[in-house]
């Protein structure tokens, strides 16, 4: 939980934990009480725990940066501080780990205050870093005028800042803030309703799920109807869609706008899946005038795509396009093109593992569209390897190889040195342009003449003298 409180942290030109050791806090943060309830167990018996938190909704990465000053974390505030952090009434038990703050806290100000002044208190150092913080302004939601909403009206102005933020958060974070934006525009026109903006933000359980529904139709029924969210039919959809993300006029629009609609898609689909890919694994998946040309898309449920993919190269394009990719990503077989070998070597925002290619794996990099266009020359084999991903996913394993007979071979692993070997790039050559004049002169090259001393050296040639040319002075203006 530490870690992905860290990633979402954001980009700084300073430690804000050490800012505010230095100078303290003087932005005041905003808080809402929620009653937790927990379920634990103890001995085999099952216990509920209520615990009364008040998560920062203004100013998350400081409470964080002020817990840590005082030694604790989140986790702590919810399952319990240890009993060593505490100056405890003696005579008494406690658990190794209290959680409730009519406890722990008055119990840790006592400490805090005892260490500040004994240089042998084990939390003298932390007393004395966190001085300046030992009382900050903060405030406190009490209600909503709508309690149906409360949550929404809550966390929107935390989820804006993902957007436009002042730090400079992931691409990832960025353009999930987006569609999450879009959804909530859509919520609020009454397109969708709040279970199903909740369901597509990665909020919410599925409102549509089905008793005894196999994972990989679950989330393909999410992706379609995200992509749907993005790239609407209707045409006051389209017109908000392009209002909330700040897009100019649909004939304005370009590559980069269907770029970004994309990597928003793409990035909110990574939450479902076992691992978040770039989400520039889509980019140029689309046609650059998809969205000017108002164009959608038409996405059956993914067996009957497959199926129809077998005799309709355009259908089981659709389908790699907007799920067949990311289904390749979840198991790294492919990946986000990073353009030049030295703007790979930078690493993968996502992935740490990437810090440690060499050259020789980046230079066969490849982009998605040259892996999609691979695929389609093998549209049986293709397929079988959608169905074999489609089954590792259910299972929980990792996908097979497929055989040149289309079947996986048992004992062996799908990796993206097999994909780039069996599906391998398709080099396209320039086709020649017909019609077009030749900008190469066509006379046939001849002899030159020659020039007046070469033809003076020859025997039998007389050559006249003439007056040497006056050449000006050089001029002394620049």
């Amino acid at each position: 939980m530490e870690q992905a409180l860290s990633d979402a942290d954001g980009a700084r030109g300073y430690k804000l934990r050490d800012d505010i050791r230095v100078y303290g806090q003087n932005e005041t943060t905003l808080h809402v009480p929620l009653l937790r309830t927990i379920e634990e167990n103890h001995n085999g018996t099952s216990k509920v725990r209520r615990v009364l938190d008040q998560p920062a909704i203004k100013g998350a990465n400081r409470s964080r940066a002020r817990l840590g000053l005082f030694g604790l974390s989140a986790k702590e505030i919810v399952f319990g501080v240890e009993r060593t952090k505490l100056d405890l009434p003696p005579n008494q038990e406690y658990p190794a780990h209290i959680a409730d703050p009519a406890v722990w806290v008055p119990a840790f100000a006592d400490t805090m205050r005892a260490a500040w002044g004994d240089e042998r208190h084990p939390q003298h150092q932390i007393a004395r870093d966190a001085e300046k913080i030992a009382t900050i302004q903060l405030q406190i939601i009490v209600g909503t005028a709508n309690p149906d909403e409360f949550h929404n009206v809550v966390f929107d102005p935390n989820r804006a800042d993902h957007r436009r933020p002042p730090l400079g958060y992931s691409l990832t974070e960025k353009a999930a803030s987006d569609l999450r934006a879009v959804l909530r525009d859509a919520k609020a026109n009454r397109w969708i309703d709040e279970t199903e903006r909740a369901w597509l933000a990665g909020e919410g359980i599925d409102p549509y799920r089905i008793d005894g529904e196999d994972l990989v139709t679950t989330r393909d029924r999410r992706d379609r109807a995200l992509f749907t969210a993005v790239f609407p039919e209707d045409y006051d959809r389209a017109m908000a869609v392009r209002r909330v993300l700040g897009e100019p006029k649909r004939s304005y629009t370009n590559k980069d706008h269907v770029s970004h609609r994309l990597r928003m898609v793409s990035s909110v689909i990574g939450e479902g899946y076992r691992y978040r890919w770039n989400p520039r694994v889509l980019d140029g998946m689309l046609s650059s005038t998809f969205i000017k040309t108002h164009n959608h898309l038409d996405l059956p449920e993914w067996r009957d795509a497959l199926e129809a993919g077998l005799a309709d190269n355009g259908v089981l394009e659709d389908f790699l396009t907007t799920r067949g990719i990311h289904w390749l990503a979840e198991h790294k077989i492919i990946d986000a093109d990073r353009g030049s070998i030295g703007a790979q070597a930078g690493g993968h925002d996502n992935d740490p593992e990437d810090q440690g290619e060499t050259t020789a794996d980046r230079k066969i990099r490849r982009s998605t569209i040259s892996a999609r266009k691979a695929m389609l020359l093998q549209p049986e084999r293709t397929v079988a390897l959608m169905r074999e991903l489609a089954d590792a996913a259910n299972e929980g394993l990792a996908p097979r190889t497929i055989g040149t007979d289309n079947k996986p071979i048992d004992g062996t692993t799908a990796t993206k040195h097999w994909f780039d070997t069996e599906f391998p790039k398709v080099t396209q050559r320039r086709k020649p342009t017909k019609g077009r004049d030749s900008e190469t002169d066509p006379t046939t090259p001849t002899t030159p003449d020659p020039t007046p001393r070469s033809s003076s050296s020859r025997p039998g040639t007389t050559s006249t003298p003439t007056r040497p040319t006056t050449c000006p002075p050089p001029s002394s203006t620049w």
